[in-house]
């Protein structure tokens, strides 16, 4: 394949093996398609938006100043990611709703507003893509439980309310799941999507090393 680029590169043309090896080449490649990770920081960048940005401003006021600017943060990336992903029918759309996304956080718009247009930003994206948004099988309630023993205890805290053992040396701080307005703002996949990925600018890591299923369970 070496040779047959530096021959395409020089001009000249290819001898009618090395042209009928180009063609079987190009036949078994698959369709270029967004790479999952790509994909799936996108939707976590947008349901991140969507659960945290109401809470710092109210009434058109700033009232928590490192996290409205981790908003513009976040919302200003996307419109950097998503053009990056691959092509295709219906990408444009979910740009210019992440341009409008980006223009609401700038402007201090409504949490409700904005919350809704990352929302319906992420449904659009996932369809395009295709982005599996529930387990494979029923997630494994026991094993989980095992797993939060393991992984999670030392900063959510035994009982899940953000008082772990290492919780006060963090900022921010772990979150309480016991946050009943938050929680009923995540989705599944959101918390999937937390575990899988990690949060940038916290303490929470991405866990590599779980498999699919444990971080479905988790979640």
């Amino acid at each position: 394949m070496l040779t047959l680029h530096k021959s395409l590169s020089n001009g000249r043309q290819p001898s009618a093996p090395s042209f009928i090896l180009l063609c079987a080449v190009m036949l078994w490649l698959p369709p270029l398609t967004a790479k999952a990770d790509d994909v799936e920081a996108v939707l976590h960048s947008l349901d991140y938006i969507a659960v945290d940005y109401p809470g710092t401003v109210a009434d058109g006021e700033v009232v928590n100043e490192a996290e409205y600017a981790e908003q513009l943060e976040f919302s200003q990336h996307l419109l950097s990611a998503i053009p990056a992903l691959p092509p295709k029918p219906g990408r444009e759309a979910i740009l210019d709703q992440a341009r409008n996304l980006f223009q609401q956080i700038q402007d201090r718009a409504d949490g409700n507003v904005v919350a809704r247009t990352a929302r319906n930003a992420g449904r659009q994206l996932a369809q395009l893509y295709q982005v599996r948004l529930t387990p494979r099988t029923v997630p494994d309630l026991q094993l989980a439980a095992r797993l939060y023993r393991d992984k999670c205890v030392s900063c959510h805290g035994a009982q899940g309310y953000g008082d772990g053992p290492t919780a006060a040396k963090l900022e921010p701080p772990p979150i309480n799941f016991h946050d009943r307005e938050r929680a009923m703002e995540r989705s599944v996949y959101g918390l999937y999507s937390a575990i899988s990925l990690g949060v940038e600018g916290t303490a929470m890591r991405p866990f590599h090393e779980l498999s699919e299923g444990q971080r479905w369970a988790l979640a």
